[in-house]
């Protein structure tokens, strides 16, 4: 025997079919069997033939485990027994019947009780619900739930579970070290989630939890001081649904952003030092995209485009939008130069003051063109000394020429004139040198004077 029943006294020639109430014997959707308490069928009505005609087309005599899993037969045997001590009760019991040529099962989820005649056990009449899609569905999702799971347990982000009470649900691995690390306890399902927030830290998040629990999702960043280190977190705050999309809790997560928000504390410490260089510079300076977008612009380069253009520049603007009509397509053609990497330095006088532009191509590490460094400096101060040293060099040329040439002539007729003077012993001889010496010496003073004047101009 198949559940190892015990033999009881059976009747001849029952029709069992008689016994089978017609919404049974005619349903469309539960199969129903009736096997003797020797364990063989003796009923089987239309649905159970139709589901189960993969085993066999004529089911009538044949033992029981012919459409039983071996793995299920402990299971029949003890729910048979349990009918057997209990003959008033009605038992279920799930079983699974292979498919024919299949890796998988058809369940049936099925009602047990004995079937009587006079009063006496004849058989086990069994009404079933078939609930494999039920049963694939489990194991999807239980398939399914151990994945997630393993994913969850792979990262370095900690998942929590919290029902609408405030009870811990799930969690991941992730979080219990977290827990351990910084707390040192660890996360315990169904235990209180304020076991573990710290009492600075409790108003925001019943704050945040009662927004998810409405349907919101958040996400901030915050730092959180633990007892041994402070942390900076991106929380997250998820409602989390059931099968009706009803929100029965809170997903809560968190992600270690401490190394991100160092970079970006240096990131900033950086940009501040560059820009206090830039504006530390006589130069305005502008840096283009390759589109000639602005995107970054000192305060002087500000201070420039509004006294010109009596607006602010900010950051995004077309840099040809500044330049002059007259001038505009002749910096187009720079640009371009410039974005193929050439350097241009050129010099303009506008407004009675002179500017120097120079523009240079802006590199990344892997020497591609980026952008194009713009400098503009107001060299008007410059170019008028450079214009002053040329015209003192032009009145020094002048002062030499002069001393080489005019003043060497009275100068010669000095010096002859007081060597024929010395040569000299009438009274009239030496009244006429003297004259000549004089003329010669008024002549020289003259040429002096004239040069004073101009080495006075030259400072």
């Amino acid at each position: 025997m198949l559940f190892g029943w015990k033999s009881h006294f059976m009747k001849n020639k029952i029709d069992f079919k008689t016994l089978i109430p017609l919404y049974l014997e005619n349903s469309k959707n539960h199969p129903v069997i009736v096997t003797n308490l020797l364990g063989k069928y003796v009923y089987t009505n239309s649905v159970f033939l139709n589901r189960f005609n993969f085993i066999t087309n004529d089911f009538i005599g044949k033992e029981f485990s012919i459409g039983v899993n071996a793995d299920d037969y402990t299971k029949c045997n003890e729910t048979i027994a349990k009918l057997l001590e209990n003959p008033k009760e009605v038992y279920e019991v799930r079983i699974r019947k292979p498919l024919k040529g299949e890796q998988f099962f058809t369940w049936t989820n099925w009602e047990l009780s004995l079937l009587k005649q006079d009063d006496e056990a004849i058989g086990i009449i069994w009404i079933g619900v078939d609930v494999t899609h039920e049963e694939h569905t489990r194991g999807q999702l239980a398939s399914t739930n151990i994945k997630l799971q393993a994913i969850l347990n792979s990262t370095t982000q900690t998942n929590i579970l919290l029902s609408s009470e405030y009870k811990i649900l799930s969690f991941n691995n992730f979080a219990n070290y977290i827990s351990k690390l910084n707390l040192n306890k660890a996360l315990i399902i169904n235990s209180s989630i304020w076991d573990y927030i710290s009492p600075t830290d409790s108003k925001s998040f019943h704050q945040n939890t009662q927004k998810a629990l409405k349907g919101d999702i958040l996400k901030l960043e915050k730092l959180i001081k633990f007892p041994n280190k402070e942390v900076w977190l991106r929380l997250t705050f998820h409602p989390a649904y059931n099968a009706e999309n009803e929100i029965i809790g809170i997903t809560f997560s968190t992600i270690d952003i401490s190394k991100r928000k160092k970079s970006e504390a240096l990131l900033v410490q950086h940009q501040l030092m560059l820009e206090a260089l830039h504006n530390s510079t006589e130069e305005a300076s502008t840096f283009l995209d390759c589109d000639l977008r602005i995107l970054f612009l000192n305060n002087l380069a500000k201070q420039i485009f509004q006294e010109i253009y009596h607006h602010e520049c900010t950051v995004g603007e077309c840099a040809i939008d500044y330049i002059l009509p007259e001038l505009k397509q002749e910096f187009i053609g720079h640009y371009q130069n410039v974005l193929s990497g050439k350097t241009v330095v050129i010099e303009k006088h506008y407004n009675q003051s002179w500017w120097r532009f120079s523009m240079f191509p802006v590199y990344d590490k892997q020497d591609k063109i980026i952008g194009i460094s713009d400098n503009v400096k107001n060299i008007t101060t410059d170019k008028n000394h450079v214009d002053k040293i040329v015209e003192q060099n032009k009145m020094l040329n002048e002062i030499a020429w002069e001393q080489s040439h005019l003043v060497r002539k009275p100068l010669a007729n000095i010096l002859a004139l007081v060597n024929l003077i010395k040569h000299t012993y009438t009274l009239e001889e030496l009244a006429d040198l003297n004259q000549m010496l004089e003329t010669s010496a008024l002549e020289l003073d003259r040429v002096i004077l004239q040069i004073n004047t101009k080495s006075r101009q030259v400072d």
